[in-house]
């Protein structure tokens, strides 16, 4: 069994060990120490990085009690020779990557600890990736409780409160009030405390800092509604400096959009919204108004079938939404049958609608139109729509109308 050093203080950086074990896998040597300072993936924290003499250390897994070491070989699979069994290597740990992934697993438990006792929200799962963490809680909390929360998590990071671990019997912890107790652990158990009980209480594998202002801060980056709680996104320490200049520089940026400061940009985006607001209503009426003159000009120039009125056209210089609002006034004020075709850089879209009781069939009508134009599309027997990257010639929309026209007679 390997002999954990990462769980010592002052952090152990470096240590000689005895290569027990190796294995190659490809351009990756694993290696089974006596005793190591990288701590292995566990407890939702990712694994410690480091060094095993010149190789790199990319992972850490624990299998049967024992850690194995990733090493990157590259290209050169003779490196493995590099570490025989039974010889004497030194290990050193990437103190950065340890502080950081400490950092956030330490903010995790000061937020989780504080939601439960804040707000009664259990914690139900925890995420640590490379540039990412979460938090999920069984409780919905609103954006004024996490502002709440956070601000209570950053007052415990300013008390710098002390940090301490116990290892106890799994008997001895069933017994102790904790936020959360180690479901179906045998043997001994490691319990964090943070400010004595205060502000956590939890049994946890992972490594963490000595006092909470080691953390530096604590900010909860985004949050979401989830099965029925709340996912929330958090950094810490050096995260959240970064995730911090990253949503300046970004406040900043749109503020130069707006030509505005950042403190004023919200006044401006409301501002604009009103104004969106406004053009939208009145697109919305002056297309109503095209659509109302484009159908009577088009009943117009038609000359009904049996009653129905064939409807064909290309709509130069309008879209697919022009299109079905012309088609569907056209249907409101005649029994008709309409295919309009819009041009874009990208190809034909078109649309095809029919009066109640017109004798046709538009998804039937779609088949051909896409059979005709080498297009995709379909729809109901009162709707249909389909895109072909072809621009379609007149022709060929001639053609079609011909077509509807010779179904109409029967």
């Amino acid at each position: 069994m390997t002999i954990p050093m990462y769980y010592d203080y002052p952090m152990v950086t470096e240590c000689t060990a005895r290569v027990l074990e190796t294995k190659q896998n490809g351009n990756s040597l694993i290696v089974r120490l006596d005793r190591s300072p990288l701590f292995p993936e566990g407890g939702g924290q990712l694994s410690d990085r480091g060094s095993i003499d010149d190789l790199s250390v990319s992972d850490v897994q624990i299998v049967n009690g024992d850690a194995w070491h990733y090493c990157s070989l590259g290209q050169n699979d003779g490196q493995a020779e590099l570490i025989e069994v039974g010889s004497l290597v030194t290990v050193r740990l990437d103190v950065e990557t340890r502080l950081d992934r400490a950092e956030q697993h330490t903010g995790e438990h000061i937020l989780s600890g504080l939601a439960s006792k804040l707000f009664s929200a259990c914690n139900v799962g925890f995420h640590m990736a490379e540039d990412y963490c979460t938090i999920d809680l069984d409780t919905f909390l609103t954006g004024e409780q996490l502002d709440k929360l956070e601000s209570a998590a950053n007052a415990a990071v300013r008390a710098n409160l002390p940090i301490h671990t116990e290892v106890v019997s799994g008997e001895e912890a069933s017994r102790r009030s904790l936020r959360k107790h180690a479901d179906n652990i045998e043997g001994d158990v490691r319990i964090v405390y943070i400010g004595g009980g205060r502000v956590d209480s939890c049994t946890c594998c992972g490594t963490h800092l000595s006092s909470t202002g080691m953390v530096g801060s604590v900010k909860i980056t985004d949050s979401q509604r989830y099965k029925g709680g709340t996912r929330l996104w958090f950094a810490c320490g050096n995260r959240a400096v970064a995730a911090a200049a990253a949503m300046q520089n970004a406040m900043t940026a749109l503020a130069r959009k707006f030509s505005t400061s950042r403190e004023e940009l919200p006044n401006a985006i409301a501002k604009q919204m009103n104004e969106i607001t406004a053009c939208k209503a009145e697109i919305k009426a002056k297309s109503a108004l095209l659509a109302e003159l484009y159908a009577s000009k088009l009943i117009r120039e038609s000359e009904p079938v049996k009653g129905i009125r064939p409807i064909v056209a290309q709509l130069n210089g309008l879209n697919s939404i022009d299109s079905k609002l012309i088609g569907d006034r056209i249907c409101e004020m005649v029994p008709a049958v309409t295919l309009f075709f819009t041009f874009g850089t990208d190809g034909t879209n078109y649309r095809m609608a029919c009066s109640n009781k017109s004798g046709m069939d538009m998804k039937q009508l779609c088949s051909a139109v896409n059979a005709a134009v080498n297009g995709k599309g379909g729809g109901s027997p009162m709707f249909a729509q389909g895109r072909t990257a072809e621009k379609v010639s007149e022709e060929t929309i001639e053609m079609l109308k011909n077509y509807i026209i010779s179904v109409l007679r029967g």
